[in-house]
């Protein structure tokens, strides 16, 4: 299964680790020192043009995304719930 992330971005959805709310984040130092540690190995994908409200940690990238992070955990649900039906 696949999550949208907005711009036309998606990413397998067993790779996400974790969906964070970027304003919630941006209070802790480990946080800040992630994602900075992120910038700097050029594993930030910015999908957001400056306006990000979460973001989304993967195997190989963390994606900045205009999307909440409450409802791309809705989605992930659903997505779940769907896979579940099918098995």
């Amino acid at each position: 299964m696949f999550l949208h992330l907005g711009s036309n971005e998606v990413v397998y959805l067993r790779d996400v680790i974790a969906i964070m709310d970027l304003r919630a984040a941006r209070t802790s130092r480990d946080v800040q020192q992630f994602l900075r540690g992120a910038e700097m190995e050029n594993r930030v994908v910015n999908l957001s043009d400056g306006n990000a409200k979460s973001f989304v940690i993967c195997e190989d990238r963390v994606y900045l995304s205009p999307i909440s992070s409450t409802t791309l955990r809705r989605r992930t649900t659903s997505l779940y719930r769907v896979r579940q039906q099918r098995t």
